[in-house]
């Protein structure tokens, strides 16, 4: 099960910020995309489409990290480091419903072809896929600007 959420990461994440996930490319090289998340109790859980870059490289190594802060409080970050415990398709595209309800205030999510390749809604939705994260450590960050503001630069 991994580390249990804190109530203030559960309010970030139930909140319409938007998620950093981190893979890891077969070559070693960290791959970052920006996510929509939400938790599904103690579980983070995101959608992905079977066979995109980060779909390969959790299928290949599962460890990965996901930053988020909230959109009103930048320089307060959390950082949860850990494992995909689960990647199903069974409720791939009931999960890109919620969280497009979420983000976009769309009852079903609106794209309605790939950029892959051409194809109809429900054949692309499929493939949608269903990941929860298990924790392995939880870290948070609060900074601050303590120094003055720099000048603008001259312009060239």
């Amino acid at each position: 099960m991994g580390i249990s959420l804190p109530e203030d990461l559960k309010a970030v994440i139930d909140a319409r910020n938007f998620a950093h996930l981190a893979t890891l490319d077969p070559d070693g090289t960290p791959q970052a995309s920006a996510m929509w998340i939400m938790r599904d109790g103690d579980q983070i859980v995101f959608n992905t489409v079977q066979g995109r870059r980060k779909w390969r490289n959790m299928s290949n190594d599962p460890r990965v990290a996901v930053s988020i802060s909230p959109a009103d409080k930048p320089y307060e970050n959390w950082s949860i480091q850990g494992h995909v415990a689960e990647m199903r398709t069974s409720d791939g595209v009931a999960v890109i419903d919620q969280l497009a309800q979420k983000y976009i205030g769309r009852e079903k999510y609106p794209m309605a072809y790939s950029r892959h390749g051409a194809g109809h809604r429900d054949c692309e939705r499929r493939a949608d896929r269903r990941e929860r994260l298990r924790r392995d450590r939880i870290s948070r960050w609060r900074g601050t600007l303590h120094h003055r503001p720099r000048q603008p630069r001259q312009a060239w």
